[in-house]
């Protein structure tokens, strides 16, 4: 499947919240609050679909909620590990990039992932194309700044990726 146009091997960045499962914006998260979140089938069925190609590769970037008396980093890495495990068992775990790190990927600011696909740009060795799917719109402008290479995508367009 050339979803390109170009051919050669691609990258998909999935975003997580928002875009492949649900997403509540809740301040103490309890300890498996990811395990029970909804997935987002229409979203998903497409993502399985690309992962049957064999020049995708697929990754997960996402953000881990802050630590609280209620969950620590490593437990939210672990529920969303186990909810990726369940509904998208076709995303590698070596290619799921969870962070704490605010300046790497701010949770609401769209200047963290824009900085963070300039670095996967400028060290990017094994990719002819790289695309970005988000459900935030200040993301997709954001990124949509960057090289020729790249693109990216709301969400709703990611279905005509599968067409």
């Amino acid at each position: 499947m050339d979803i390109w146009g170009g051919g050669g091997k691609t990258a998909i960045y999935w975003d997580m919240d928002g875009t492949l499962a649900e997403f509540d914006r809740i301040t103490n998260y309890p300890k498996d609050f990811y395990i029970n979140k909804r997935p987002i089938t229409t979203i998903l069925n497409a993502a399985k679909i690309l992962s049957e190609s064999k020049n995708i590769d697929h990754f997960v970037l996402s953000k881990l909620p802050p630590e609280s008396e209620y969950i620590t980093f490593a437990e939210a890495e672990r529920t969303k590990s186990i909810w990726l495990d369940n509904h998208a068992p076709f995303i590698p775990k070596e290619n799921r990039i969870f962070t704490t790190d605010d300046t790497v990927l701010e949770c609401g600011s769209y200047f963290g992932k824009y900085s963070f696909f300039k670095q996967v740009l400028e060290n990017n060795k094994d990719y002819d194309n790289i695309i970005f799917i988000d459900d935030d719109i200040r993301h997709i402008l954001k990124c949509s700044e960057l090289e020729k290479e790249f693109k990216n995508f709301h969400i709703i367009n990611t279905l005509e990726l599968v067409d």
